[in-house]
Order: C-alpha cells, then structure tokens, then sequence
C-alpha cells in the first residue's frame, strides 16, 4: 500500500525501517504498450533490477509481448514484493541472484 504522510508523521515513522530500507534508482521506459518502470537496486541487493509495466485494461495487459531485455515474469510472487525485499536475509539474496 502507498499511502501519504506528513512530515511529522514520516519522522516518527522513520526509524522504524532502520535495517529494512531498500536503495533503488526508478526510470520510467517508454512503452506502446503501457507504463514501464524498471527499479534498479543497490546495497545488499545490488544487481536485482525489477520492470513493472502498467497497463489501461485487461485486454493490454494480454496482448503485451515483453522485450528481450525482460527476464523471468515475477508478477505474484511473494519474494520479489517490496516488503519481502526488505526483509531478505543475506542467503536469500544469494537465491534471488541466482535467479531461483
């Protein structure tokens, strides 16, 4: 869930997330076939790079035909969800870098 706070409220929320934040460079990709945004990320998960394309219904979504540079279809699954991201452990990544 994306949610906005004030900024009292992000300062008394802040410190909660000490070990859990991610460090990611987001860029928007043009596309015909929707939105892409493609996360890269650093520190403990340097190397992971994740594209979320966006589409205006469901019949888009169908016909999309993803690019080459798209890897594995990860949509659903439980550890590339930014929560679960947060909380990996240093074997975990291991696994994500092995593509399991």
């Amino acid at each position: 869930w994306e949610v906005e706070v004030t900024a009292d409220q992000f300062d008394a929320l802040w410190p909660a997330t000490e070990g859990l934040r991610l460090t990611k460079v987001r860029y928007d990709v043009p596309m015909d076939a929707g939105e892409c945004i493609v996360d890269v990320y650093d520190g403990r998960l340097s190397g992971l790079r994740v594209a979320e394309v966006e589409f205006d219904s469901v019949a888009a979504a169908e016909a999309f035909e993803p690019p080459d540079w798209f890897g594995a279809e990860v949509t659903g699954i439980a550890k590339y969800a930014n929560r679960r991201l947060a909380t990996l452990t240093a074997a975990d990544v291991a696994e994500l870098a092995e593509g399991s």
